[in-house]
């Protein structure tokens, strides 16, 4: 070696010795993301992998003077399975945890259910075979659903209301590509959206009357069926394009309104009143807050 490499090589040992730091510190690194709050924001429950493999963990939210302090509750890892936990929902009455787990780290997820302390963890749905997702808790926290497709090519998809104590699983809606967002909280209203990627649309399907009412602009048929307790409900639909990530179904200022939320940025609602939704059509709403508030206003029968 010369005395010129010799320099360069100096120069840079610095600049390599801190390359070597920065890879070592990140691939030791890991995250906390997926935070999920009880009703009363006293507990947080949230996916981490700082055990090597994505876990369930939870935490107390310290309050009053304990928020000042620079310390955090320790969190406690609940463990379910060996493979890696994706999502975790707490539920309304803040008695379950339910979670999506990868099947063997793949496509495929199975649903769980364990109390807040890590006891009764039970698998609802999902194997090796059959794919299972995770949607929304009801608003009583009692029983979560359960999305089932179908394993046969043609098949519908099933989705289910699940109760997590004894694991009954009741039949709630079965459509080709169907997912619940939403229901209500007497679970007589349901938020339904179908469609293929880029080609969605969401209904509102009550359980009660048997009635479905579109919200979105629709283009091509397809059907859902919802299982209702008198009768079987059939809503005839139209796709739109475009996708609906969120829907949610609460009260607005005067009245009530449905208010579905698009990737496209396009806020829709439909008035909705006790009797169950107004026979009106669907309106997009104004993004801007308080246009927003007078589309509510004006969310009355005629």
């Amino acid at each position: 070696m010369t005395e010129a490499d010799a320099a360069v090589t100096q120069a840079v040992a610095p600049a390599v010795a801190s390359a070597v730091e920065l890879g070592n510190a990140l691939v030791d690194a890991w995250g906390s993301w997926n935070p999920t709050m009880t009703p009363d924001a006293s507990r947080m429950a949230f996916i981490s992998d700082r055990g090597g493999v994505p876990e369930l963990w939870v935490q107390e939210v310290p309050s009053g003077e304990d928020a000042l302090r620079d310390a955090l509750p320790q969190p406690t890892c609940i463990h379910l399975s060996d493979d890696p936990v994706i999502s975790v929902t707490w539920s309304a009455d803040s008695a379950w945890l339910a979670c999506a787990v990868a099947t063997g780290g793949g496509v495929r997820s199975q649903v769980w259910v364990v109390r807040p302390d890590g006891t009764d963890a039970r698998r609802l749905a999902g194997s090796p075979e059959q794919h299972a997702e995770l949607g929304p808790w009801t608003r009583s926290g009692h029983r979560v659903v359960v999305t089932i497709p179908s394993a046969e090519i043609g098949e519908p998809t099933s989705t289910y209301l699940v109760d997590p104590v004894t694991g009954d699983f009741e039949l709630l809606a079965v459509g080709e590509l169907i997912h619940v967002l939403d229901l209500s909280v007497g679970e007589e209203l349901v938020i339904i959206r179908d469609g293929r990627r880029g080609h969605e649309f969401c209904v509102v399907v009550d359980r009660v009357s048997d009635q479905d009412h579109p919200l979105l602009p629709h283009s091509s048929a397809t059907t859902v069926v919802a299982a209702a307790e008198s009768a079987a409900a059939t809503a005839l639909l139209t796709g739109a394009t475009g996708s609906t990530s969120v829907a949610l179904l609460r009260p607005a200022p005067e009245g009530r309104m449905l208010w579905p939320n698009s990737e496209r940025r396009h806020p829709h609602g439909i008035p909705r009143h006790r009797g169950g939704c107004a026979a009106a059509s669907p309106r997009r709403l104004a993004a801007r807050a308080e246009r927003l508030a007078r589309g509510s206003a004006g969310a009355r029968r005629t």
